[in-house]
């Protein structure tokens, strides 16, 4: 029997991943006509290219996601339905549900060599562009999918726009793609200090360290000292954040002590919380989070294969996330 955990706590919103490599991100094939094409050389996509009305007839393939994470991994993320074509088993060309391994279910990481422009996918199934694509040919069946494929890559001077090239059989595809930008949104914390013991809003100060504010030392920078709303011992501050992640922090008075001392309690935990967007927070001082650990017994679910499927769990902590969208929430086997 393997048993699934995820370790949590007890305060949490949804969130996704926070790209901080040139590749480490979200990508979509540029939403234009000859974002993709073929042709006898390089470049050249004289023999077809995609045209403004294939936006609209496969918007299914324009909305499909290439994510590099920063561990190293790759994920195709395509939704419900990707464009699919005949060598995949349906009748014609058409927009459906991916057909495997081209669905994003089998395991792939990455490798970027930026000196020599070449970025390889590892991982059967695992594609830019189109799933058919390999080096030196295209598939004529699902079954015959590589286990690692290498393309040539340019990117933009803002790191924004990437360039595919792979070359197959008398010609080469190029294939371009958008890095997708996600807009600052602003997380307010709120902190309630009828809780703090002595604590006089004429004399004391409230502050917030944490890593979204690189754990600078309470009291020495003053623009993360709290402000008091109107005349109630609630203290708030607000912080722009460019990319969801999960934030961890602490709140700290000189009602304690000063600097580090002044903290709400001693040593962990941290408060931590996983955002992904506009988000207001609400807590009290010295209201100590706790770990909760969930299990579930898949050993009922009929068909089920540890190494092949996922579980996800959702709930009000999460937002109510869609499963499968945010990794944070997958559960992992404890062996048992």
């Amino acid at each position: 029997m393997r048993k699934f955990l995820l370790f949590a706590i007890a305060t949490f919103l949804s969130a996704g991943l926070m790209a901080q490599t040139v590749l480490d991100g979200t990508w979509k094939i540029a939403y234009e006509a000859g974002a993709i094409g073929v042709g006898p050389g390089q470049g050249d996509i004289s023999w077809w290219s995609n045209s403004e009305d294939d936006l609209t007839l496969r918007a299914c393939y324009f909305d499909d996601e290439y994510v590099f994470n920063e561990d190293g991994s790759f994920m195709n993320v395509m939704g419900d339905e990707t464009w699919i074509e005949v060598w995949q088993g349906v009748a014609e060309d058409q927009c459906g549900a991916p057909v495997a391994p081209h669905d994003g279910s089998n395991t792939a990481t990455y490798e970027w060599d930026e000196t020599a422009g070449e970025l390889t996918l590892n991982g059967v199934g695992a594609y830019l562009g189109l799933a058919k694509v390999y080096n030196g040919g295209e598939l004529t069946s699902p079954d015959d999918a590589p286990e690692s494929i290498t393309y040539i890559v340019e990117l933009s001077e803002e790191d924004a726009r990437m360039t595919v090239d792979i070359e197959i059989s008398g010609g080469w595809w190029r294939f371009i793609l958008d890095k997708v930008v996600v807009e600052p949104f602003d997380v307010t914390m709120n902190v309630d200090m009828s809780t703090a013991e002595g604590f006089d809003p004429a004399v004391h100060s409230v502050y917030v360290s944490g890593n979204i504010f690189g754990w600078t030392e309470p009291g020495t920078n003053p623009d993360l000292m709290l402000t008091q709303v109107d005349e109630t011992l609630i203290y708030t501050i607000t912080a722009s954040i460019e990319e969801p992640q999960e934030v961890q922090y602490k709140y700290f008075s000189d009602v304690v002590a000063s600097g580090w001392d002044g903290d709400e309690w001693a040593g962990d935990p941290n408060r931590t919380v996983y955002i992904s967007g506009e988000t207001s927070l609400e807590d009290t001082w010295m209201d100590k989070p706790s770990m909760v650990s969930f299990m579930v017994d898949m050993s009922t679910a009929e068909g089920f294969n540890p190494d092949t499927t996922e579980v996800f769990m959702s709930g009000s902590f999460a937002g109510w996330t869609k499963p499968g969208e945010v990794d944070y929430w997958k559960m992992s086997p404890s062996g048992d």
